[in-house]
């Protein structure tokens, strides 16, 4: 007959095992037969209970949104950005009061071919510059509209 014992967490008694009081029919470690399975024999393909953690810790990050590789993405991006624009610990604290001012870096000119399109088109104006009118709506329409370069074109040579 089993001794009980006061539980405070359980709220009251609870039985006290003692090794007499193991039934000869009951599992204990030392009868476990060779052939059995015991831990040191599961078959690694099985999902065992650290498996199945890493499965639901999977399943809840998407099931909130979270990407599977959510910091190697990070990483990344913060080599992106310092690649772009460096950021010091000095310009992070200029952040967070609120006075930070990015420099302001020279833009490279532009392309010879673009600056031969420029001139060509200053050419065209200051030919037709006695007719102003004309001049100003053929300039607005090009502004004004989704041509191509091509279209473009094909007008200034009109």
């Amino acid at each position: 007959m089993p001794t009980f014992r006061e539980d405070p967490k359980m709220g009251g008694l609870v039985p006290l095992m003692k090794t007499d009081d193991i039934n000869d029919q009951a599992v204990t470690t030392d009868k476990i037969r060779d052939d059995c399975v015991s831990g040191r024999k599961i078959q690694k393909g099985t999902i065992e209970l650290y498996h199945l953690s890493a499965m639901l810790a999977s399943i809840l990050k998407a099931a909130i949104g979270l990407p599977e590789d959510l910091i190697n993405q990070m990483s990344f991006l913060y080599k992106k950005i310092n690649e772009i624009q460096p950021i010091s610990e000095d310009d992070i604290d200029k952040i967070t009061e609120g006075s930070y001012v990015p420099e302001e870096e020279e833009s490279p000119p532009p392309p010879a071919s673009l600056n031969e399109k420029v001139e060509v088109l200053e050419k065209k104006v200051k030919i037709n510059e006695n007719d102003n009118s004309y001049t100003r709506l053929k300039l607005d329409s090009f502004i004004d509209s989704d041509l191509t370069t091509e279209q473009v074109n094909e007008l200034l040579n009109k």
